[in-house]
């Protein structure tokens, strides 16, 4: 059940049933003691100190009751009439009060059936029951053997039967007081017994959460290091996913999930920029290759040029001598022809290689973007986990407030034991367990703000190796539109190329349709001859310009190729 549980809760399981048990046994031993008192206040001071007072007041009025007895005798002997009639008086109210004395004792001591038949108190044989019928029955023989009023009976064995009766009346007094300890030491046993059975119940309580927390606290410190393994792991280059406490759907149970997940998403964007990686490798290699192809076609079409102005040269040179050899001129300008169609097939082939260039490299810049925003999902992915760790701490702060303020309960626990004395030397152990607990708790609390700040440290290193790959490739993007914008000048150089060539080969079909008029336009043939040759100039420049950019163009393939193969050995660090 706890598995879907938060470690809030976790931890609440293990520390609000403390704080539970110590406020009910507080509570529970304030109520038995308060119920203890009331049950000795109603002993002592509503029965035993009632009966014990009535006992004393019908001894006492006994007493009066023979002394006014005795003073009317005596006063009747010496002739004083009236003093000895009021004594009288006072014997017969006195008498009366005894009987109904003893008869209140009675029923008071009936109202406790233990006492009144059952209890006997050391060296008698008699309860007090059976003690009270017979100071009855002593009472009674007393006033029956000498009546002070009528002056009939047997005076001299009044005074006996009055000692014998008083005698009954100083038992009860003697059972009641020894029954008064006797009851104080029954509930000072049931008051031990009462904290025996608090404090066996308390320790198996504590035992249980006790169980619980070693638990919770096993899954904790055991989910931490199957997370700290996997980002080791991960810091080496390693890609290892975590196996256990997948079951649990808490912070460290979604932290393990998401780890997992980090994982597979990191694995996918390493093999996505591997393979990137290696069509950049191949595409800068097939760059090179294409930029060597062309520079050397740029070096023949340059020389063909150099040839075609050389020809144009020595053609103004020699008109007068053309005109001679007008029947040569056919077989020059089919040679022309031929050239400039080589010419024009070769710079096709150049536009077509070079347009693959720019698709290739087009194709690279897309790549370099994917690859970026993969190394941008990176970065927010150990965002997230560096927030997670955050929150762990968090809550690891409130695991050590709740320990502190248990702490502090089991020192006020053994405070409050300590002024109860013997009472409460078994609540002042449990006391000093819950502290100790309470610290181990802490102390936990603190390992696990330790490894959540490792956990920190390694998800910000990665953080900066995915900061350092973005860079990498915002470096090659920038490569590789440079070599774009080359490729595409090359392509414009090419197309005035073949728009020379174009023109060249328009120039020699005009010569070959006015080679039958070649001697009536002579001279118009030797501007031809020095327009041919300044556009031979013309063209000679611009491929030597074709041919520096194609140099460039090179250039930029073997960086971007240096860049594809750090890359590949950064690359190199995730197995």
């Amino acid at each position: 059940m706890l598995k879907k549980q938060s470690i809030l809760v976790k931890l609440a399981v293990l520390v609000l049933p403390l704080v539970i048990l110590s406020i009910f046994l507080t509570i529970f031993n304030g109520v038995n003691e308060m119920s203890t008192l009331n049950e000795a206040k109603t002993v002592y001071y509503d029965e035993l100190k009632d009966l014990i007072d009535k006992i004393v007041t019908c001894d006492r009025d006994f007493y009066q009751a023979q002394y006014a007895s005795d003073q009317a005798f005596t006063l009747a002997q010496e002739g004083q009439a009236d003093a000895a009639k009021e004594a009288l008086g006072d014997f017969e109210e006195n008498k009366q009060q005894v009987i109904d004395g003893i008869q209140s004792i009675d029923s008071v001591a009936r109202a406790n059936s233990y006492l009144y038949n059952d209890y006997r108190a050391s060296g008698q044989t008699e309860s007090i029951g059976s003690i009270t019928a017979k100071a009855k029955s002593e009472i009674d023989n007393w006033a029956k053997i000498y009546d002070p009023v009528s002056g009939s009976g047997d005076r001299a064995n009044q005074y006996p039967a009055f000692k014998t009766a008083r005698s009954e009346i100083n038992s009860l007094t003697d059972i009641v007081e020894e029954y008064s300890v006797y009851i104080n030491k029954e509930m000072q046993n049931e008051i031990k017994t009462k904290t025996v059975i608090l404090s066996v119940i308390m320790a198996a309580i504590l035992i249980l959460i006790l169980l619980v927390g070693i638990s919770i606290l096993r899954y904790i410190l055991g989910s931490t290091a199957v997370i700290s393994d996997s980002l080791e792991h991960l810091s080496n280059g390693e890609f290892v996913k975590i196996d256990k406490y997948l079951d649990y759907s808490d912070e460290l149970g979604n932290m393990i999930h998401d780890t997992n997940s980090l994982i597979d998403r990191l694995q996918e964007i390493i093999d996505d920029v591997k393979a990137t990686t290696e069509s950049l490798d191949n595409s800068s290699n097939e760059l090179a290759s294409t930029a060597n192809q062309i520079s050397h076609t740029a070096d023949d079409v340059s020389n063909a040029i150099q040839e075609i102005a050389k020809g144009a040269t020595e053609q103004a040179d020699n008109i007068q001598q053309a005109s001679e050899s007008v029947g040569n001129i056919d077989m020059a300008v089919s040679s022309v022809t031929d050239n400039t169609g080589v010419l024009s097939n070769t710079a096709d082939e150049m536009n077509d290689k070079s347009r693959e260039s720019a698709s290739e490299l087009d194709k690279l810049m897309a790549s370099t973007e994917t690859m970026n925003k993969n190394v941008e999902e990176i970065t927010t992915a150990i965002n997230a986990t560096s927030a997670a760790v955050n929150s762990v701490n968090d809550k690891v702060d409130m695991i050590t407030n709740i320990a502190s303020q248990t702490n502090l309960l089991a020192l006020n626990a053994s405070i409050e034991a300590a002024r109860a004395g013997d009472a409460g030397r078994g609540f002042a152990v449990v006391a000093t367990e819950i502290g100790a607990l309470a610290t181990n708790s802490n102390e936990t609390a603190e390992e696990i703000r330790r490894e959540m700040e490792s956990l920190l440290v390694q998800s910000q290193q990665a953080n900066t190796k995915a900061e350092n790959v973005r860079k990498v490739a915002l470096e090659q993007r920038e490569v590789i539109q440079a070599t774009v914008d080359s490729i595409q000048s090359l392509i414009d150089n090419i197309r005035t190329t073949v728009s020379g060539v174009g023109s060249i080969s328009g120039d020699a079909s005009t010569c070959m349709s006015a080679k039958n008029v070649v001697v009536d336009a002579m001279e118009s043939l030797s501007a031809i001859s020095e327009e041919n040759a300044a556009a031979s100039e013309q063209t000679s420049a611009s491929m030597q310009e074709l041919n520096a950019t194609v140099n460039m163009l090179a250039g930029s393939a073997d960086s971007l190729n240096e860049l594809a193969r750090k890359l590949a050995d950064d690359m190199s660090f995730f197995k």
